[in-house]
């Protein structure tokens, strides 16, 4: 029901209220008794139209609807939503995962994350930064909140339950290398260093574990690009690259830059070292990402 529909149902009120001559408290209260009534109906309307929007069917294959509002198959570890009206719950086939479907209003919202707070649970404004999405990190584990429906008194919640690590996600999708191409250059990417990687030009710090590694190549020039992550300090392996004598050197604190040309001066790289600013347990303390240029 919009605004201006209430509006003229109350002035509606009012005036009938005035025509049948009933007394000015009488009035108010049967008004105020109107807007709760309107409210009341407007909220029902929300969630029958969420019960509607209901994301997966019995036909969907890709998940298995559950007949349990949080089923005991759930980790011990994830906080329970407690507050408002329960829709579905799936469990994902792929990997394993949660979605939680309910309707409720902010301040039930705001005491679940008082909730998920008190668990131990790390708000992890890094990853979603937003007033409609909430995500909160316990180790490896990721609790996220979806609020829809932002101008209503009633929200349409999606609660999403990843019992995965994201990195190892990531890492087991490029343990088969990807090729592909853009205009004139190829590309391959994996977590496997390419054979024609130039150490002695730019060494990669070590120990490290790879992310990610690419190679592109077009007639011209070779490049590369590699993350590693590593589980020494930013002041250790920042002093490693100083070592190296720079050209360039942008030293921000938590975040250094450094770039490094060869004598042909064609060939070039920058290395990029940044501090783990996550909470709680982590798993590295320092990234570094090289970014590789190289002539044939």
């Amino acid at each position: 029901m919009s605004n201006r529909s209430v509006v003229l149902l109350i002035l509606l009120t009012g005036l009938l209220l005035v025509i049948t001559g009933c007394g000015r408290q009488k009035a108010e209260d049967m008004i105020k008794d109107t807007i709760g009534g309107l409210i009341e109906a407007e909220n029902e309307a929300i969630s029958n139209a969420a019960i509607e929007r209901r994301m997966y069917g019995e036909e969907d294959d890709s998940v298995q609807v559950m007949s349990s509002e949080w089923p005991k198959e759930i980790p011990g570890e994830y906080v329970a939503f407690d507050y408002g009206s329960h829709i579905q719950t799936v469990q994902h086939r792929d990997d394993g995962n949660w979605t939680i479907l309910y309707t409720a209003t902010m301040a039930e919202i705001e005491n679940y994350e008082k909730d998920l707070a008190k668990a131990g649970w790390v708000n992890d404004d890094n990853y979603y930064d937003t007033p409609s999405m909430l995500s909160y990190d316990l180790g490896k584990r990721n609790t996220s909140v979806s609020i829809g429906d932002p101008d209503l008194d009633l929200h349409f919640v999606t609660i999403y339950l990843d019992n995965n690590d994201d990195m190892q996600d990531n890492k087991a999708l490029l343990e088969e290398e990807l090729e592909f191409t853009t205009g004139d250059a190829s590309h391959v990417v994996g977590v496997k260093i390419p054979d024609r990687y130039p150490h002695d030009f730019c060494p990669l710090y070590e120990p490290s574990e790879v992310n990610i590694a690419m190679e592109s190549e077009d007639d011209e020039f070779i490049g590369y690009t590699i993350g590693l992550l590593s589980m020494d300090e930013l002041e250790k392996v920042k002093g490693f690259y100083v070592g190296l004598n720079p050209q360039e050197t942008n030293d921000m604190g938590m975040l250094a830059v450094y770039i490094f040309e060869a004598e042909n001066g064609t060939d070039y790289a920058s290395v990029t070292v940044v501090e783990n600013q996550d909470e709680g347990e982590k798993e590295f303390l320092t990234a570094v990402t090289i970014s590789v240029s190289t002539s044939k």
